[in-house]
């Protein structure tokens, strides 16, 4: 049940709901979730393992004190850097090609949904 003071209120609860479900699947998913959503094509296949990679990395970071693992392994794919029991690194060059591939994404998802506005 939404307990909303208005519409606006009940569009931003619904809007929350639905985005908390989708961030926690693959980042495939995120991508086939936009472009059944706003019609755009999105990355390719290469970008979005990187991205999987990057949020694997992120979890490991978070929740595996920086020690890879299966689970490391099986969200980053093809696109793994580590084995599992390895020790995660983010080096310089890593992190700044990371960097601009998000910016890269988000500005041609922002550019791709405008358009369709």
């Amino acid at each position: 049940m939404l307990a909303a003071a208005d519409k606006a209120d009940v569009l931003r609860q619904v809007v929350e709901r639905e985005l908390n479900e989708v961030k926690y699947r693959r980042a495939a998913e995120w991508f086939e979730y936009l472009r059944k959503l706003i019609g755009v094509p999105g990355p390719a296949a290469d970008e979005v393992g990187r991205v999987a990679e990057a949020k694997a990395g992120r979890d490991i970071l978070v929740h595996a004190q920086g020690v890879t693992n299966a689970v490391y392994v099986a969200k980053a794919g093809a696109a793994a850097r580590y084995a599992p029991g390895d020790i995660l690194e983010l080096p310089e060059p890593y992190l700044r090609g990371t960097a601009d591939l998000f910016s890269k994404l988000a500005g041609e998802l922002s550019a791709g949904a405008a358009a369709k506005a």
